[in-house]
């Protein structure tokens, strides 16, 4: 590995304190023997339900009869609905296919760890793939304990459904494989082609998870080859092995809906019809070819703006290490080579408007912009090692080891401040949410029948699996066919709204249900007014 014995005693620890510490963490998050789990984000509330589906051996599509005679609006907010009414996943399969399978082969209840073992997992393999890279072991450690203090890989580990650390981790271990026969040998034996191809599916995986992020990651792994001289052999088991992954997910494509190459996040009731964020056009291209290279359009100052907000600003102690780091190497091809995948990151992900307004205003260090600049981050933990190695050989060398205490010191104070204590967004405030869900969900379900439908603003999260929930944005209230909706869905089930009695909306014969949780009151609806 390029480690003495107490340096992998060293990056092993870190790894297990990170292991452990989002586990404890996304601890409220797990089973418990009442409800299924509760999250903080509605993504993860129905990756975890369809992952369990496919861990006790049942369909991802869910029926719904109910759904075509009131314009499919039953469902939450992240599943999508087949024209049939069948509820399906809302987003790439990758992860509720592949945590469901090893769910159903270790146990349901080890689907809540995969995420933090891989978010380890990740550092043991950054800090090998550093080490072959520079050669320089301080380096390789820093690299790994930056991204393991950063407070993102903390919060988003923590939350072990969504993909964006899996994917993450994933594609450095896979890396990792891809460098670690190289390091001895750019040969084609069977050992390279071996490692080429079980990396290969690795990063395969991981783009089960995250597709639309193939572009980059195919230029990194050229890069690779480019840089350590691979025949096209190890090229080609690498690709072989990427590809597999894909096998299974194009045949639970074909069979979710209707297409191999359609993902969840097609309007399926539209004919599959690309997502309405991807409708924004700034570039004169096919828009199948937007899709791909700039789904959001191209927006320059906008992708600076929230750079600068939700980057810059909370984590500058990073960037700016980093900013020394590519100083100091500025002249390697290295340097520019992450800057390039940074500036393509940076703009395909910060052109968008993000549409939640609430979201927006409230949210900083857990905005779905840092999440998905994840691999960014990670792209430039070796720049900010670089850095912080520099100016620590700056001082004296007595004060070299106090120097390099303080900045670990400190950064670790921030990252426990950000991620864990942060008052609105950090993991104990998270863990307090997921309670008063729970809280909120013993109260329904309790004063509601099995077969009910809940009406709610953002809720839909807390009732939803064991009741069918109907998220009514604003956006959605608006609609001019929603009360006829509501009025047919009276028809064939107890409707009930749960929402502030402030925000009850007009047109709607409600009657008061007793026990209401948290602020919020349960009605049962008993009529809708004509429109």
């Amino acid at each position: 590995m390029g480690f003495s014995r107490g340096q992998r005693a060293l990056l092993v620890g870190i790894a297990a304190c990170v292991v452990v510490g989002t586990s404890v963490l996304s601890r409220p998050q797990m089973w418990a023997s009442d409800l299924a789990p509760r999250f903080h984000w509605p993504d993860e509330t129905t990756n975890a339900f369809f992952a369990r589906r496919v861990a006790t051996g049942q369909s991802m599509r869910v029926e719904e009869p109910r759904n075509t005679a009131v314009g499919n609006i039953i469902h939450p907010r992240t599943a999508n609905v087949r024209a049939d009414g069948a509820l399906v996943p809302g987003g790439y399969l990758g992860l509720p296919l592949w945590y469901g399978l090893l769910g159903r082969g270790i146990g349901i209840w080890a689907m809540g760890l995969f995420t933090p073992l891989l978010a380890g997992g990740a550092l043991v393999a950054l800090a090998y793939i550093v080490r072959v890279g520079s050669g320089e072991v301080a380096v390789a450690l820093l690299a790994a304990v930056f991204l393991a203090l950063h407070p993102s890989w903390w919060l988003f580990s923590a939350t072990a459904f969504l993909p964006n650390v899996p994917f993450a981790a994933l594609l450095l271990i896979g890396i990792a494989l891809l460098v670690r026969p190289l390091a001895a040998s750019a040969g084609g034996d069977r050992r390279v082609l071996a490692a080429w191809g079980i990396g290969g599916c690795m990063v395969g995986v991981a783009l089960t998870m995250r597709t639309h992020e193939a572009l980059w990651v195919g230029a990194l792994v050229l890069l690779i080859a480019r840089w350590r001289r691979v025949r096209w052999t190890a090229l080609l088991a690498a690709g072989v092995g990427a590809v597999l992954p894909f096998l299974p997910v194009l045949v639970l494509q074909q069979q979710l809906y209707g297409h191999p190459f359609t993902t969840g996040y097609a309007l399926l009731q539209e004919g599959g019809a690309a997502p309405t964020e991807f409708v924004r056009t700034g570039l004169p291209i096919p828009a199948s070819l937007q899709a791909l290279v700039a789904p959001f359009g191209w927006y320059p100052f906008t992708a600076l703006r929230h750079a600068w907000t939700y980057l810059v600003q909370p984590y500058w102690w990073l960037v700016g290490l980093a900013g020394v780091g590519c100083a100091v190497r500025w002249r390697s091809r290295s340097t520019w080579a992450m800057l390039a995948m940074v500036l393509w990151l940076l703009l395909m992900y910060g052109s968008w408007v993000l549409a939640d307004p609430l979201v927006r205003s409230t949210n900083v260090w857990t905005i779905s912009y840092v999440r998905y600049w994840i691999p960014m981050i990670v792209l430039w933990t070796p720049w900010a090692a670089y850095g912080c190695v520099w100016l620590v050989r700056r001082c004296p060398w007595r004060w070299r080891p106090l120097a390099q205490a303080v900045v670990l010191v400190g950064i670790a104070f921030l990252t426990v401040a950000r991620a864990v204590t942060d008052p609105d967004e950090g993991l104990r405030r998270q863990a307090a949410a997921i309670a008063e869900h729970r809280l909120r969900a013993q109260a329904v379900l309790a004063a509601t029948e099995p077969d009910a439908v809940i009406c709610s603003d953002r809720m839909d999260k807390t009732f939803f699996p064991e009741r069918a929930v109907v998220h009514i944005a604003p956006a959605m209230a608006q609609d001019p066919n929603l009360r006829a909706r509501l009025r047919a869905l009276i028809d064939r089930a107890p409707v009930y709204w749960y929402a502030p009695s402030e925000s009850v909306r007009a047109g709607l014969q409600l009657q008061e249900v007793p026990g209401g949780a948290l602020g919020e009151q349960l009605y049962r609806v008993i009529g809708v007014a004509a429109a």
